[in-house]
């Protein structure tokens, strides 16, 4: 949820000429969000729903010292429900940027390729396995909430997800058909 509000708080500041019902929305979601900070445009694909979703994840990244390699190359229609591309990227995006987290500033990195061919949208996030400090415990195995989200979001255009860690890399690959 904290994503989908997230967005919408940056596709409100974005809505041009302003009136005073934008200010209102824009006003409301900030309560809402009260410790999210303002994100600025980061890139630009022409798809509001994804720039919106990438330039909050990309901005926090950044904030975090998290280095973000990306390849993006999407049309402004892709026939993707904004939703569902919150709910996809931002899920990931929060997963990778936690394993990040717990490694040390220089295995901080994540790979992001987003590409689209007709019909056919390609999605992969790679980033470290989280560092297992000495005496820590195992991490816990299990999917939470975010993941399953994002396979029933994913099987809504009939797609594929595959999950792979090797090489101390965890990769998640998407293929979403029929957009």
């Amino acid at each position: 949820m904290k994503n989908h509000l997230q967005s919408l708080c940056w596709m409100a500041a974005r809505i041009t000429p302003k009136s005073r019902e934008t200010e209102e929305i824009q006003e409301y979601l900030g309560h809402l969000t009260r410790d999210i900070g303002e994100a600025s445009q980061i890139l630009s694909t022409g798809n509001m729903g994804l720039d919106a979703i990438l330039s909050l994840k990309l901005g926090q990244a950044r904030e975090e010292k998290i280095t973000v390699q990306s390849k993006i190359s999407v049309p402004k229609e892709i026939g993707l429900a904004t939703e569902h591309g919150i709910i996809i990227l931002g899920n990931l995006l929060d997963n990778a940027m936690k394993a990040c987290r717990e490694n040390p500033k220089e295995k901080r990195w994540i790979h992001l390729d987003i590409h689209y061919i007709p019909r056919t949208h390609f999605i992969r996030i790679t980033n470290p396995l989280p560092f297992l400090q000495e005496g820590k415990k195992e991490q816990e195995k299990g999917q939470g909430f975010g993941l399953k989200n994002v396979r029933t979001a994913v099987k809504n255009y009939h797609g594929v997800l595959e999950i792979q860690e090797e090489k101390k890399c965890f990769t998640v690959k998407i293929l979403l058909y029929d957009l």
